[in-house]
């Protein structure tokens, strides 16, 4: 059910708003972002991938499209692996060792990665006047990411655990771009931008866990910390001109601190009740100092509180079983900018979740689920610091914004029969809040680019989603995703189909050999002023392992047969006109060596009953 674009992201029936948990902790304390996180584990290690497509009061009310819980494998003694993977684009290292002393089991892990792309773009815009931007971009960059986690178990009910990670991902970009006038061959001016950035942060764990036969109980503590230097410097040349310098420098700290305590009781043979509590903590300030040319210094702090409880039953009768939840959550925020606070009023939600499955026939199951999502919007999307380093568009956050309330139904049906896994759904969203990029002409043919809460984003759709299993060595796996978006506010309407598919296979051939194929296709996404071409990607790898998978070496190709990868982002707006081709550089050639040390005896981790609907 689940896709990953070229850049690592996972998405749900063409939907990318999902939280993610590992071993039965949020990303966040991982990597910074999701694909970050996922680099880091390797899939040898993955046990299972669960999506909780309706995920119970327990859950944040952020993740409007589902939730994704991926179990990592424990070793029973002490092991490890380290890997070493060369490619065309990219060159990685990793490995992790897990120690087993008694009750106390002691893991680490390190990752590092350097790479390289280069990718652009052709701007048309048609206003007044017809211009257009030709821009190359070249970008180099490191990630590397690490850290430890004490496990103690005094008993088998009973289990503490402590950790820490640290991560840095420095990079730049350099961009030459070019502005054409009408039916012009040669430039009206030429732009050479440098945008380096550095980002690095840590983050500490520490949590408890009680399982008996009737009752769970767990707490959990994160605290994360990031730091970040950015903006650009850049030399306009312009004919006839002296040229003209800008530069900007920016720093941003955010500190996360998240407390939450969950507790579940078996309280029959027939229902069970899970509660819970939930504070976080976020405090974010961004400085912003223009050296050139004219020095001067803006600043946008921001802090919230989000405080949560929740209650959740699980009743099971006969072949019906029932999932009803209520999740009250309470938001205090503030921010200033150049030092002014601005006006941001408390809010609160209560979230309600209801779902119903019936088990039919042989491997068969019916479910219905309903309940309420919010999106807060995003820190870059708040910040009213104006950024100009594109000649052609002026961008700004809007601290007004409000979070996204969604409604999401979903009805589903799947089956389970010998070699064959079918499940078919129909859902429909409704978020009369969407948070929405817009566009408008200014003075001058400059483009203001900003986010609003504009109004209605609709959206009905099916998703069929199969896996067949025809002999041992061959599974194949198809999902369709078809839905109707329509977006809509009192001035502006759009409407449109976006359509996704997903392919995947895999072969084993026998005496350690085995290929695995993938393909990601998607249609237009569409857009308040207009759409998106879909991502068109595939990846085939071949392996072969020795020594009862000790040993192992794989050949992965992505976008073999195409270099490039072409997309458009036509833009209609009062007043304009616009089309963005972008080159995406997706080719990519990789070669994985690994080598497994210790024993391969693994065990399921212990994880929390009801925590998956």
């Amino acid at each position: 059910m689940l896709s990953v674009d070229a850049d690592g992201n996972p998405s749900l029936a063409g939907g990318r708003s999902l939280r993610v948990w590992i071993d039965g902790k949020p990303s966040e304390t991982y990597a910074a972002t999701v694909a970050d996180a996922l680099r880091a584990i390797g899939g040898e290690n993955i046990l299972r991938v669960e999506v909780i497509t309706a995920p119970s009061a327990r859950y944040d009310a952020e993740g409007t499209d589902a939730v994704i819980h991926i179990i990592t494998k424990r070793p029973v003694q002490s092991s490890g692996i380290v890997r070493a993977m060369p490619g065309n684009r990219s060159v990685a290292a990793g490995g992790e060792w897990t120690q087993r002393l008694g009750k106390w089991v002691i893991t680490s892990d390190l990752f590092y990665q350097r790479y390289r792309n280069r990718n652009g773009f052709v701007l048309t815009r048609e206003a007044k006047a017809t211009i257009r931007q030709v821009q190359e971009t070249w970008q180099t960059g490191q990630y590397a990411s690490g850290g430890t986690t004490v496990l103690f178990s005094p008993d088998t009910n009973r289990t503490f655990q402590v950790g820490y990670r640290l991560r840095r991902s420095p990079n730049e970009t350099d961009a030459i771009s070019a502005s054409y006038g009408v039916d012009a061959t040669l430039p009206d001016f030429t732009r050479s931008i440098h945008t380096p950035n550095g980002n690095k942060g840590d983050s500490w764990t520490a949590s408890y866990n009680y399982h008996s036969a009737r009752r769970e109980w767990s707490d959990l503590g994160t605290r994360f910390r990031f730091d970040g230097t950015g903006g650009y410097s850049l030399r306009q040349q312009k004919p006839g001109n002296p040229d003209t310098e800008e530069t900007l420098h920016t720093e941003t700290r955010n500190r996360d601190w998240l407390l939450q305590t969950d507790y579940a009781e078996r309280i029959s043979r027939r229902f069970r009740l899970e509660t819970g509590l939930k504070a976080i903590h976020r405090q974010t300030e961004s400085d912003n100092r223009y050296l050139l040319p004219i020095p001067s210094t803006t600043g946008f702090a921001y802090r919230s509180t989000v405080l949560a409880a929740y209650a959740s039953g699980l009743w099971s009768l006969g072949k019906w079983q029932a999932v009803t939840g209520f999740r009250l959550e309470r938001t205090v925020w503030s921010a200033t900018f150049d030092g002014k606070a601005l006006t941001l009023k408390p809010f609160q939600n209560g979230i309600p979740s209801v779902s119903f499955s019936r088990d039919i026939g042989k491997g068969g199951q019916l479910k219905a689920a309903w309940t309420v999502k919010l999106q807060r919007p995003y820190f870059a999307y708040l910040n009213p610091m104006v950024v100009s380093s594109d000649s052609l568009t002026r961008q700004a956050g809007n601290p007004s914004l409000r979070p996204e309330r969604t409604q999401a139904f979903q009805l589903s049906w799947s089956r389970t029969r010998n070699s064959l896994f079918t499940d078919f759904s129909v859902f429909v969203q409704n978020n009369r809040n969407s948070i929405e990029q817009v566009r408008r002409l200014l003075a001058g043919g400059l483009v203001e680019s900003t986010w609003q809460n504009v109004g209605l984003n609709r959206r009905l759709g099916v998703t069929l989603a199969s896996t067949w299993k025809p002999v041992h060595a061959l599974s194949l796996g198809l999902t369709l995703t078809l839905q109707r978006v329509s977006l809509q506010t009192p001035d502006v309407r759009n409407t449109g189909w976006m359509q996704t598919a997903v392919l995947n296979g895999s072969y084993t051939f026998g005496k350690g050999y085995s290929a695995d194929l993938y393909g990601f296709f998607d249609g237009n996404s569409i857009r308040l002023q207009g759409y998106r071409t879909g991502w068109k990607y595939y990846s085939l790898t071949l392996t072969k392992k020795w020594k009862e998978g000790r040993y192992a070496v794989s050949l992965r190709a992505d976008a073999f047969l195409t270099p490039y990868t072409y997309m458009e982002e036509k833009t209609r707006a009062a007043g304009f006109r616009q089309t963005v081709s972008t080159r995406y550089q997706n080719q990519n050639l990789r070669l994985t060596f690994s080598c497994r040390l210790g024993k391969k005896e693994i065990q399921t981790p212990r994880i929390r009953e009801g925590a998956v609907d």
